[in-house]
C-alpha cells in the first residue's frame, strides 16, 4: 500500500455559455474532464468522476476483501443475519 493516498481537487469554471469541470492532482495535472452547459450538471459530473476514479483505485481491493475480520460481506450484512 502507498504510504499516503491521493488528494484529488474539482474544478468548474465557466467559458462562454458551457461550464468546463476537471478532477486534478494537488499539483495541478489534470485528471479527467468533460464540459456541461448548466452549473449544476458539471458538479454531477465532476462528483461522480472522481466518485468512478476512486471506486476503481487499487487500493480498493484490500478493502473488499475481509482482512480485519468483522465478517461483514460486501453488501455490509453479517452471516449471522443472511
Amino acid at each position: 500500500m502507498p504510504k499516503q493516498f491521493p488528494v484529488f481537487d474539482l474544478l468548474l469554471k465557466k467559458r462562454g455559455r458551457v461550464w468546463r469541470w476537471c478532477v486534478c492532482t494537488t499539483e495541478g495535472k489534470v485528471v479527467m474532464y468533460g464540459t456541461e452547459s448548466s452549473r449544476p450538471a458539471a458538479k454531477y459530473k465532476a462528483d461522480r468522476a472522481l466518485f468512478l476514479m476512486l471506486l476503481c483505485a487499487p487500493y480498493q481491493s484490500a478493502r473488499l476483501s475481509d482482512r480485519d475480520g468483522t465478517g461483514y460481506d460486501r453488501s455490509g450484512r453479517s452471516p449471522s443475519t443472511s
